[in-house]
């Protein structure tokens, strides 16, 4: 049943940026099993790799008293990486070259953001979604990088919503069956709601940064 988040609770919700070592933290657990689920409804039978979680820069996650709202993984490349990770074979040469006609040397990829079931859009009635991808393009702001890049599903709202953030479509290809739109963000966009601008800067201003692996810092499982 569709119901309105209360303030009181949106106000409980933070935004944790860990960084380190992510080989004993709690998200992955959580990544694992989602993105696992997702991708065999797609028709893939091949294990989620542990290094795709593991050789993030950045593990970002919204959550609400413990529990996990969702989460993004960030990671940083330099222009002379782009031929040698494994990342960019998802990504084609149309979408390369127009990266270096615009002159991005510097760019941060955002990769498998999720929001769980129960905080989706439908049964909250506020796009958690577009506040999590908000609050990564804020990194590309603070960092100074050139541009955000991703692979967003053109099946789902995903491609729709980065579309609405400031991300443009430099390409098309398909991944896991599907339509994919390759995608860049230049110049961020603020949400067309309001209230979602509202709640992007109250989270980035209240954030709480931490570093994996150190001691007394490591955060459980959800």
């Amino acid at each position: 049943m569709r119901k309105k988040v209360e303030e009181g609770v949106l106000k409980r919700i933070q935004y944790e940026v860990w960084t380190g070592d992510f080989r004993d933290h709690g998200g992955y657990r959580y990544w694992r099993d989602k993105w696992g689920a997702l991708l065999r409804d797609l028709g893939t039978t091949e294990p989620m790799d542990p290094l795709e979680f593991l050789r993030q820069d950045k593990v970002t996650l919204l959550t609400c008293d413990g529990e996990i709202v969702g989460m993004h993984l960030i990671k940083e490349y330099a222009r002379s990486q782009f031929s040698s990770e494994p990342y960019f074979q998802g990504y084609n040469e149309e979408f390369l070259r127009e990266l270096d006609r615009r002159g991005a040397r510097r760019v941060q990829a955002l990769q498998y953001i999720m929001i769980d079931d129960k905080w989706s859009v439908a049964n909250t009635l506020m796009n958690f979604g577009a506040i999590l991808i908000c609050l990564s393009l804020r990194h590309q702001t603070e960092n100074r990088l050139d541009a955000s890049i991703s692979i967003a599903r053109a099946d789902v709202a995903a491609l729709s919503l980065c579309l609405k953030l400031g991300f443009e479509e430099l390409s098309v290809s398909r991944m896991h069956q599907v339509d994919v739109g390759l995608i860049a963000c230049f110049e961020p966009s603020p949400y067309p709601k309001p209230d979602v601008n509202e709640w992007v800067d109250y989270y980035w201003k209240n954030r709480v940064e931490s570093v994996a692996g150190a001691p007394g810092t490591e955060r459980k499982a959800a």
